[in-house]
């Protein structure tokens, strides 16, 4: 963005919205991130294992979310129980 003062143009820096670069992923992309079946993501929409948004009929997942999620599943090979 450019604004005119003086007669000098002075480059003002645009604000990021952090909310602009979130990424919403369909069923289908959502399966083919986590390398899963649509029917396993059903099942973990139905149990409220997963997180997703709801929009009338349609489901999203945040990137972000899933990224999260897979974290916190994380097992450690070799640890004792």
């Amino acid at each position: 963005m450019k604004t005119e003062k003086n007669n000098q143009t002075e480059v003002i820096p645009q604000q990021r919205n952090l909310e602009t670069n979130v990424e919403f992923l369909n069923l289908k992309k959502a399966s083919t991130f986590l390398q899963v079946s649509e029917s396993y993501l059903y099942k973990k929409i139905r149990s409220k294992e997963i997180p997703y948004y709801k929009t009338s009929k349609l489901i999203y997942f945040k990137r972000s979310d899933l990224q999260s999620w897979i974290t916190k599943h994380l097992v450690i090979a070799g640890g004792s129980k």
